[in-house]
């Protein structure tokens, strides 16, 4: 009995599963970016309640919420997410955390008068399982997407 002759090229496969990790990674910066612009945009109201020490900061004028975007790009086979507004200050400068607006490394990481208002890091945290699963999500699918090609 003749074995069957299974012919893999190596760049096709490696092409086909960064794809769909590319995918995931776009879909894990936006859901990123949901998660952080709902945490900030709790609260407010008239007149501005600040938030407590150690709980996110409240909606007062919305720019910090507004501000937050994502980018997505590949570069010499990594795949690179960054949620934030200004996305070439933050290739520039990494300690921007995510934003154009000043006072949100402040609020992040408090100052000598102001303890510290997290938002960045406990949206990371939260999402870690989410972003996981749809990281091995898209793994399944690069192979799954192999197995069912005939050209290889």
């Amino acid at each position: 009995m003749k074995r069957p002759k299974v012919n893999l090229k190596k760049e096709k496969v490696l092409d086909a599963m960064h794809k769909e990790l590319e995918k995931a990674m776009l879909k894990s910066a936006i859901y990123l970016q949901g998660h952080i612009k709902r945490k900030v945009g709790k609260g407010g109201g008239k007149p501005h309640r600040p938030s407590r020490p150690g709980e996110p900061p409240r909606r007062d004028t919305g720019v910090l919420a507004s501000s937050i975007a994502y980018n997505v790009w590949s570069s010499r086979g990594t795949i690179t997410a960054r949620v934030g507004a200004d996305v070439d200050k933050l290739k520039k400068n990494a300690r921007r955390i995510g934003t154009t607006v000043d006072y949100a490394l402040y609020l992040e990481l408090g100052t000598a008068n102001m303890a510290r208002r997290p938002w960045l890091e406990p949206s990371v945290r939260e999402c870690k399982k989410k972003i996981s699963q749809i990281l091995k999500n898209a793994s399944a699918n690069g192979i799954r997407y192999i197995n069912r090609t005939k050209r290889w």
